[in-house]
């Protein structure tokens, strides 16, 4: 029996949901995380997404608690299914090497998982959400650490709410890092700046890890600043639900 695993990666600012048969998106999409949402609102959200996709199963990611089991709740009732959560019923499948693995994000796990579906370690992962996280796996393939700044969405909202009369932009990159008008200042700052916290955050982290990291980005505020970057090896927006379909796959339950 073919099985589709139905994933769903439960993030601060959206779901991601992709119905994944032998790493091949079959059907999916986003929608917002709204913690005022009730389980049948979500349900019927899911039940377009995904009802002619046929999931045989869920797992889920989750770094909202107050919304795993709402989540839960709309998959079994609209969608007929039992839903897996990564940590409560379901073991993590990455070894995690650092000092207090209970504080690891069922996020970045998924990340790393998705990214060793793919690729032989050392690997770097750059995810662009609500925060910009770096993750590590070493030539082992262990998650090893990284580091965690704020996403680009928080930091531009705080600028401009901190800032009136600077005009809101549409974020991409403009054609020189020193702009002429107030809106190229923006972009540039923006855009390029976070394209050089990337590129240099990566440099460092490959210094330790190795030269020959691959490097891998995702996120779903990924394309207006990887665009502008240089250390991308490759670009994967569908890396968790990969992490989440090998976890589901290769996973015995149990936390």
């Amino acid at each position: 029996m073919t099985r589709r695993v139905l994933a769903l990666d439960l993030g601060n600012t959206q779901l991601k949901v992709g119905v994944m048969e032998a790493g091949r998106l079959v059907a999916g999409g986003r929608l917002s995380t709204d913690r005022r949402r009730t389980a049948d609102e979500y349900g019927v959200l899911l039940w377009h997404l995904v009802r002619e996709s046929g999931p045989t199963e869920a797992v889920l990611s989750s770094v909202v608690p107050p919304l795993t089991e709402v989540v839960r709740a709309a998959v079994a009732q609209y969608l007929g299914i039992p839903t897996r959560v990564v940590g409560v019923d379901l073991a993590p499948g990455l070894e995690l090497d650092v000092d207090a693995p209970e504080e690891v994000g069922a996020d970045r796990i998924v990340n790393g998982l998705g990214a060793l579906a793919v690729h032989a370690p050392p690997i770097i992962v750059v995810s662009f959400g609500t925060a910009t996280t770096f993750d590590a796996l070493d030539p082992r393939g262990a998650f090893v650490g990284g580091a965690i700044a704020p996403g680009v969405g928080i930091a531009v909202d705080a600028l401009f709410e901190a800032a009136a009369k600077l005009p809101r932009v549409e974020l991409k990159a403009p054609r020189r890092a020193i702009g002429r008008s107030t809106a190229d200042n923006l972009r540039s700052g923006i855009v390029f700046g976070y394209a050089s916290l990337v590129d240099g955050m990566v440099q460092r982290m490959r210094s330790e890890l190795g030269s020959g990291a691959w490097v891998v980005g995702t996120g779903g505020l990924m394309a207006p600043i990887a665009a502008a970057c240089t250390a991308f090896d490759a670009l994967d927006p569908e890396l968790a639900l990969r992490g989440l379909e090998r976890l589901a796959l290769g996973g015995d339950g149990g936390g």
